[in-house]
């Protein structure tokens, strides 16, 4: 604050204003603090939409990380069908060996 404006200050509480100047300081600091959250305000909404963008990407991870864990379940169900497969020709080559007795036993 400038001496001007407190010798103004001094001159209207020494003519009876003091009304005035207590309005006029009460309105300094609320400019000044909407002068500081413009900004702030600018950049939360900047912050909003880049949270909106990261959860559509994440999102879209999910998705994908999704797909990925049916494959390898898909796959996992193709190496049981071929232990299958491998479990019944062991089995019936025991029983040709059995039959021809080629085992040695």
């Amino acid at each position: 604050m400038s001496t001007a404006s407190l010798a103004q200050g001094s001159a209207a509480l020494a003519a009876g204003e003091r009304q005035v100047y207590i309005a006029r300081m009460a309105d300094e600091p609320e400019n000044l603090t909407l002068v500081f959250l413009r900004p702030l305000d600018g950049k939360m909404d900047r912050l909003g939409e880049d949270m909106r963008d990261v959860k559509q990407r994440l999102t879209a991870v999910e998705e994908r990380l999704a797909g990925v864990e049916k494959s390898v379940a898909m796959v996992h169900g193709d190496f049981a069908g071929q232990s299958r497969r491998i479990d019944r020709l062991e089995s019936r080559l025991e029983r040709i060996e059995q039959r021809l007795e080629l085992r040695d036993a």
